[in-house]
């Protein structure tokens, strides 16, 4: 017997070969929040519906994430 399975995802990315890298990164981010609230519940936490901050944060460019590792190197290495 032949198994498939079947990923939760947007309609208009289905058809789509592949996915940019803003599009992974929101998936990803999409993903990882439903995976922390479900933890929360199964916790016997309950959590809200209010937006999680994570929503909010702007998308960063690699050169971005870079500059902002050597700035926490530069503060505990020193």
């Amino acid at each position: 017997m032949k198994r498939t399975i079947e990923i939760d995802c947007p309609p208009e990315l289905r058809n789509s070969p592949m996915l940019s890298q803003t599009e992974k990164l929101l998936r990803f981010r999409q993903i990882r929040r439903r995976n922390y609230r479900a933890s929360l519940r199964l916790e016997g936490f309950a959590p809200s519906n209010q937006t999680h901050l994570d929503e909010q944060a702007p998308l960063l460019s690699p050169q971005d994430i870079e500059n902002r590792i050597a700035q926490i190197k530069a503060r505990y290495v020193g």
